[in-house]
């Protein structure tokens, strides 16, 4: 059910497995006493879907988009669900320019009308993961004192590992 209480199951389904294509747009960097989260001007390239670091690389903490098209299923009717799986961690989704929302936890699923499709529809997934892999794999932290990671420093660092996975794994469905 959807946060009205309405049903949400549907009799069929359809994996959206065609071309994805991502690129990064934002990246978490942890300077000398510092941070920041800075555009990052990247080229967008076919990909597979699952984990990113194998794209981005393991270090990278930040946003990025996936892109795909797709066309109206021929038996829908009124609503159709979009799926996206398992995404690692936050993401916004846009059907044809128009936000859907944003979701930060499971399940990452959002009502679309029929009557937004159009011929070709484009289908966008704003992915964000968390600061963990950043805080990971910098180098700016051999420049500071004991005293300035705290004494939670060892802890947080064991407790990041769990958490570097990021990107969209799906799979990715439409449900009508």
């Amino acid at each position: 059910t959807d946060e009205k209480g309405e049903n949400l199951c549907t009799e069929n389904e359809k994996v959206l497995d065609g071309e994805y294509t991502f690129r990064k747009t934002k990246q978490f960097v942890i300077g000398e006493m510092t941070y920041s989260y800075d555009k990052v001007q990247d080229e967008e390239r076919v990909v597979d879907l699952g984990d990113w670091r194998k794209i981005v690389g393991e270090g990278f903490s930040g946003s990025g988009v996936y892109k795909t098209k797709l066309k109206r299923p021929e038996k829908a009717k009124d609503t159709l669900v979009l799926d996206l799986g398992k995404v690692c961690h936050t993401c916004e989704a846009f059907f044809n320019g128009k936000s859907l929302g944003v979701r930060v936890f499971s399940p990452y699923r959002y009502e679309i009308p029929l009557s937004a499709f159009k011929d070709e529809n484009t289908l966008e997934i704003r992915v964000t993961n968390t600061a963990a892999n950043e805080y990971q794999y910098t180098k700016s932290f051999d420049k500071w004192a004991k005293w300035q990671l705290t004494p939670y420093n060892d802890r947080v660092m064991a407790f990041d590992k769990d958490c570097l996975e990021g990107g969209l794994f799906g799979p990715i469905t439409l449900k009508y």
